[in-house]
């Protein structure tokens, strides 16, 4: 049975670059009057930015532990927007910047950032925002520009759930058997991997959970 951790209900990602803010919606003059947002494409990278950290096998599990799609309880999100130091700044002023005595008071401003990021992200991680229900934001300065962000689901998680994996023959597959206690929740048919005597090149092994090899 697979070996988790007391963090398994966590997600932290780190994207590196300048925070982007949310932008105002757009209006095309046309018979429709239709709206788009600005901020698609910028959303669309900074969300495979945080898929692309899923490719290991412990967050492989752990998305597939929570099902954040289906989570039933709250979700806690903790982000910190780390800001450029301007060139300009003296010595004394940056350290306090880094000593975090001085904060980013500058814009964009710390509610368009947020919203940038909650948008991009639910679908995903969530599956409507009003699930998110505790939101905790800090705008400070670092000599390397990026976005840190936890998200931690509270409540909903069973503390008494059982895994079980096995390969079906018949559907020549790896089959992983969610419980809750003695009720089966869900099962999940990996038609993708191989079993461990056939070794391949696939990034999520999840044999690895029942053997040693």
């Amino acid at each position: 049975m697979p070996n988790f951790s007391t963090n398994r209900n966590k997600f932290n990602f780190t994207v590196v670059g300048k925070p982007i803010p949310q932008k105002r919606h757009r209006h095309l003059m046309n018979a429709r009057g239709r709206t788009y947002d600005p901020s698609k494409k910028d959303k669309q990278v900074f969300l495979t930015e945080c898929i692309k950290q899923l490719n290991d096998d412990w967050n492989q599990n752990n998305y597939a532990f929570i099902n954040p799609l289906e989570h039933d309880g709250y979700i806690e999100v903790h982000i910190d927007f780390c800001m450029p130091i301007p060139k300009s700044t003296s010595k004394k002023q940056r350290n306090e910047m880094m000593d975090f005595v001085t904060y980013h008071t500058k814009r964009p401003d710390i509610d368009n950032l947020a919203k940038f990021v909650l948008d991009a992200l639910g679908g995903f991680f969530w599956k409507d925002d009003s699930k998110v229900a505790r939101l905790s934001l800090h705008k400070v300065y670092d000599f390397y520009p990026k976005t840190e962000l936890t998200i931690h689901y509270l409540h909903g998680l069973q503390s008494d759930t059982n895994y079980k994996l096995y390969y079906n023959q018949r559907r020549s597959c790896f089959v992983l058997v969610l419980q809750y206690g003695n009720v089966v929740a869900r099962r999940f048919y990996i038609r993708r991997l191989l079993p461990p005597w056939r070794r391949c090149s696939c990034s999520f092994k999840m044999w690895k959970l029942s053997c040693n090899c």
